[in-house]
Order: structure tokens, then sequence, then C-alpha cells
């Protein structure tokens, strides 16, 4: 069993992350491995969009209407498998599962992504030892974040996620203040990737991967999470909330690495007593 020791440290001490949400904790989610992990979405489309309005209120009530919106008109009504939600990096074979919500709005995503994320990448997903899966989501307080999550996940679908995401969150600043029109600012982004730009006009423009997105939040909504980033080691029964500080980052990726290979060398052989 993973010991939980250093993931009750980063509870107690991490405050590290865009706004609270104001969900209830569940540990559901982390409890299993993200290769055939699913759950029904709990919420109604309408449900959702009324509970999320209701965590915007600080923001605007442009920003709040819209986010309602696009979650009524995309949430889907199935059952949704979350292993086929987000982006994977590392082996799927690997014995540490990471789950990670973020927000490209959210200026601790933003710390995370650009600070620690190349570190931990490095460290142990190159290395087999953890498999990574970004699963994007509207924290639903960010401007022009629908857009950035879309372009996204359109140029995550041509192959060139990582790409997109450390550009989106390298320039955040000048999407966020584009204003009404930040498809242009988005656009040379997506250029600057080696993304398609025609196609991902196209894409955006039909919300063709807006239920992926709707389906994260919505997991987002029902596993706990409270803010962003917010990572999941699968195993482990609480969320690590906020932009963590690498040592201890490494240390818990570190700590359930070991425990989870010693509980392989463990297991018993088939037929074995």
């Amino acid at each position: 069993m993973i010991h939980r020791a250093s993931l009750a440290v980063v509870v107690a001490l991490v405050a590290a992350a865009c706004a609270d949400t104001g969900n209830a904790a569940s540990e559901d989610a982390a409890d299993s491995g993200i290769q055939g992990l699913s759950a029904e979405l709990l919420n109604s489309r309408d449900q959702l969009a009324e509970d999320q309005g209701r965590q915007m209120s600080v923001q605007s009530a442009g920003v709040e209407r819209e986010i309602g919106d696009f979650l009524s008109l995309h949430l889907p009504a199935e059952r949704v498998d979350l292993d086929t939600l987000g982006f994977d990096f590392g082996d799927t074979e690997a014995p540490v599962s990471v789950l990670e919500f973020s927000d490209f709005g959210c200026g601790y995503c933003r710390q995370f992504h650009l600070e620690s994320f190349p570190v931990l990448d490095e460290q142990f997903i190159q290395t087999g030892k953890v498999q990574w899966k970004y699963v994007p989501m509207l924290l639903g307080i960010f401007p022009n974040a629908i857009e950035a999550a879309q372009v996204g996940e359109c140029v995550g679908k041509q192959g060139r996620f990582r790409e997109i995401s450390d550009l989106l969150f390298e320039r955040q600043s000048d999407w966020k203040r584009a204003g009404a029109e930040p498809m242009p600012v988005l656009m040379e982004i997506v250029r600057e990737a080696g993304g398609d730009v025609a196609e991902v006009e196209a894409c955006v423009a039909e919300n063709r991967h807006a239920a992926r997105i709707a389906s994260g939040t919505a997991f987002f909504a029902n596993s706990g999470g409270r803010g962003t980033p917010t990572f999941f080691i699968l195993g482990m029964g609480q969320p690590i909330p906020g932009a963590v500080p690498i040592d201890l980052f490494t240390e818990i990726l570190d700590t359930a690495y070991a425990a989870l290979t010693r509980e392989a060398t463990l297991v018993p052989p088939s037929g074995g007593q």
C-alpha cells in the first residue's frame, strides 16, 4: 500500500491553486488506474451549468454565462470513459499514474507547467516511472479560456499537444487580454506550435472537441478537485492541490514509485499461496 504521509503534508501546506470550486471531495476517481477508468457524469447538463455559474460569482456575468452555456450545450448525457479524454505522456505500463486537471487560463497551472513539469518529465515520465494524463477543463473564471481549451484540443489531435500546451501557458497573458476576439492571437500560437492553422480554425468553429472539454470539466467537478491545477496519484486517496514545489512533488513520486514497485515484487505468481 502506498504511504500517504507525504501526500498529507502537501494537502496541509499547499494552497497555490486557482480559485476554489467548492466541490465536495470524492476518493472514487483516485482509487482506480487511468487505463479503463470510467465514471458516469453524475450531474445533469443543466445542473452542472447551474453549479458552475454559482462558483464563478467573483467574475463578470458575461464569463459566467458563457461557461454555463458551453457546458449546457456540450456536456454529453451518456457515460464517458476518462481514458478517452485528455492527452497521455509516457509509458502506459509505468507503475505510477498521475492524472492532472488544468485550465489553460490558470496562473498557477502556468507556473507548474513552465517550471516544474519539465523536471518531472525528465526524471519520471521519460524514464518510464510515471504515466501522466493531462485533462483540459474549464474552471470558469478566465477570459477566453473556452477558445484556448478548444485550440489545445484541436492542435493536440494533430499530435502536437505538448507544443501547444507549452505555448498557451507561455503566452497566457496575450490571449487572456485579447478581448472579445482572441482567435487571431491564438492562431499565431497555433502557427508557432507547428499546427495546421486552417484545420484548427475549422475545428474550433465546429466545436469538434467541445464535448471532451465539457466532460473533463464534469469529471473534475465530481472527483474532489477544488482548484487548479489538481493532481491525482492514482491509488492514493486524496487529490494534490496547487502548484506543488518541485522538491515536494519529486519526493511524493519517488515514494509512490518505491511503494508500487515493491508491491509488484511481493505479488505471488498465479496459483501461488
